[in-house]
């Protein structure tokens, strides 16, 4: 289950204000907790909250071989489960309430019945209806069971995601906008005087950053900073996102190695984009932003000094929200994530990595060493806003997410700038697929 795939289903979820079941689907084949299926179910337990525990089941397909029963899955589920207490303290039992085994050879044989007279002998017959008659109440059971339980309230859920993407999507704004935040205090402290006549001239310039929509996609390399295909127009790929497996198709990659002809990086170090930021300067008269109008006042030295001291004041203050914000949007994910990321995903590029070694792929086998280091930065991010989180005292509750969200936005000097930043990242994350691809299918319908 890819990233791709969450994304999917959290749109989809975000639909409703209610979940009453979430069923996690497993093969009662599966004899090992497998890298890939360790994977599949942290990246869905991740993106939930605790609250949602109740409202999981394991519907366990390809059964009947088991005797509808876990089967072989239930020792690597066993285990999984056991780790997952041990690392966050989430105790999910396996019981009859909430494991549905099921088979679907019934069906398969209702699309085989005039094709294939051979399975309609006796003996085959009564093993498939044997089967329909579990499968059958394995799937009453479970609708019985998502009208008995509480729903899961979805707002909590996309609260989590909220704030986990405040943390992801902000941390770039923020970070360029607290350097200049920084920038503009250390200024005005040891240049006041020269500041001060600046202002009165109406000559004073203040660091901004500036943003730039594009009119079409472009590729760029994340770690050579260059960009690498202009007004790339193929279709279906994610914005902001890096290691797509459709950039393998555009034209400025070679399509058996992945390697970019323009930089030479793999295709997994690069991602599309739609807009481009860039650090500038504008004006900005400081007695009408901070006092509304200079109201007739004679604009001198001294009372400029005193109002660049209210201005550094101000953007003390706005410096500090950006900190008490990600403090506590760690605080939330901390306290609701079942799981607060994927670190599997860690073992899994090590593998990878070992892989590409092994086939003497070392092209591959360096750029999944660059993917795992940016994985790590990313995790980092995550863990230090949960770090820092845990000095917070207060209770963090969904509510509160949206809150101080928008606290931010309208901070008096940089919230605007911070807003716009983050919307055009959230829609982008949002939206994702610049244009859905359509897939059409001649049907031939027999006579």
């Amino acid at each position: 289950m890819d990233k791709q795939n969450i994304q999917t289903i959290l749109d989809a979820v975000s639909t409703f204000s209610q979940l009453h079941l979430i069923c996690l689907l497993l093969k009662s084949t599966d004899p090992r907790l497998t890298p890939e299926l360790q994977f599949g179910l942290n990246e869905l337990l991740m993106h939930l909250h605790k609250n949602a525990v109740s409202n999981l089941v394991f519907v366990v397909t390809n059964s009947r071989a088991s005797n509808f029963s876990l089967g072989h899955v239930s020792a690597p589920l066993k285990e999984y489960l056991k780790k997952l207490k041990k690392t966050s303290g989430i105790k999910i039992e396996l019981n009859q309430s909430n494991v549905f085994c099921i088979d679907n050879e019934a069906f398969r044989l209702q699309c085989l019945w005039n094709q294939y007279p051979q399975l309609k002998d006796s003996t085959q017959m009564a093993i498939v209806e044997g089967s329909w008659k579990a499968s059958s109440e394995a799937c009453k059971a479970l609708i019985k069971r998502g009208l008995e339980i509480n729903a899961h309230d979805v707002t909590e859920t996309v609260s989590l995601n909220e704030a986990r993407s405040a943390i992801l999507l902000l941390n770039d704004p923020l970070t360029k906008i607290f350097v200049i935040l920084q920038t503009c205090v250390k200024n005005y402290d040891k240049n006041q005087d020269a500041i001060s006549v600046g202002i009165i001239n109406n000559a004073h310039r203040d660091q901004d950053i500036q943003i730039r929509m594009i009119k079409a996609p472009k590729t760029i390399c994340t770690k050579c900073k260059i960009t690498c295909h202009q007004n790339c127009k193929l279709r279906g790929i994610r914005i902001k996102s890096a290691s797509d497996e459709k950039l393998k198709d555009c034209s400025s990659f070679d399509r058996e190695s992945g390697i970019c002809f323009a930089c030479g990086c793999h295709y997994k170090v690069h991602m599309r984009e739609l807009y481009e930021t860039e650090k500038t300067y504008r004006s900005q008269n400081f007695v009408d932003t901070i006092n509304g109008n200079s109201g007739g006042e004679e604009i001198t030295p001294k009372n400029i000094r005193e109002k660049l001291d209210h201005v550094i004041e101000e953007l003390t203050k706005e410096k500090k929200m950006i900190e008490e914000a990600l403090e506590k949007f760690g605080t939330f994910l901390r306290n609701n994530a079942i799981l607060e990321y994927n670190f599997v995903l860690e073992n899994r590029l090590e593998l990878e990595i070992r892989l590409a070694e092994g086939n003497g792929d070392y092209k591959i086998a360096t750029k999944t060493k660059e993917m795992l280091e940016k994985y790590k930065k990313e995790k980092e991010q995550l863990m230090d806003a949960i770090k820092n989180g845990k000095k917070q005292k207060e209770i963090i509750t969904s509510q509160s997410i949206v809150q101080i969200r928008e606290k931010l936005f309208e901070m008096k000097f940089y919230g605007k700038k911070i807003e716009e930043l983050y919307e055009i990242q959230l829609k982008l994350s949002q939206v994702d697929i610049i244009e859905t691809d359509r897939i059409e299918y001649d049907t031939i319908l027999p006579i």
